[in-house]
């Protein structure tokens, strides 16, 4: 692509989220996604969880439309889209820029469905990625384990040199 031989570069991107540990997170909510050039294709490894993070604990506009979705039907239905996310959601980017429209129950899309939630879990696979035990393991790979086991050894050797002297 950088040397002209060709206009494309990949036929697919593929994504990751997790709210594990991170601040104002929810305690676990894993979201895997595949994108083509028309479609993105979304799962949310744990729908009955409500999705939380930084912007629902502490945005003064995310505030503002949980306050106004109390007596707006639309500002409702977009916390209720934001915060409450179903299995699986296909979105046609070409034509639903915004992602509205969430095709992944329509029978005519079926097939397109079907063949990126095989890419996307085949990708999955070939990354190591367990869906939701990967997501539950989460701060093993964020290393914070390690640092938070190492300050509290610190923090009693400290308590031990005081209680010796």
């Amino acid at each position: 692509m950088l040397l002209g031989k060709t206009d494309k570069h990949k036929e697919y991107v593929y994504g990751l989220q997790t709210t594990r540990g991170i601040n104002s997170g929810s305690e676990h909510f894993g979201i895997r996604q595949i994108r083509s050039r028309q479609f993105k294709y979304i799962v949310n490894l744990t729908p009955q969880v409500k999705f939380k993070n930084a912007i629902v604990a502490r945005s003064a506009i995310y505030a503002t439309w949980k306050q106004k979705a109390k007596t707006d039907p639309d500002a409702a239905e977009k916390v209720r889209r934001y915060e409450n996310r179903p299995a699986e959601e296909l979105y046609d980017v070409v034509k639903d820029k915004y992602e509205w429209n969430n095709l992944a129950g329509d029978p005519k899309y079926a097939k397109v469905k079907k063949q990126l939630r095989e890419k996307l879990y085949a990708w999955m696979a070939q990354q190591g990625d367990k869906g939701q035990t990967t997501e539950m393991e989460a701060f093993e790979h964020q290393g914070r384990h390690v640092r938070n086991k190492d300050k509290n050894k610190n923090k009693n050797r400290r308590k031990n040199r005081k209680k010796q002297q």
